[in-house]
């Protein structure tokens, strides 16, 4: 699938929604970066 990509997650304080024409892969690996900077 190579359309628009919506990536939706929420932790203790925010919400936080990632829309991306990139690979999916790619859109998790970025999500999981963001998870780590929050941190």
């Amino acid at each position: 699938n190579k359309g628009t990509q919506n990536l939706l997650w929420y932790d203790d304080h925010y919400y936080y929604r990632l829309s991306s024409t990139l690979d999916k892969e790619i859109l998790i690996m970025i999500a999981e970066s963001i998870e780590v900077k929050i941190e």
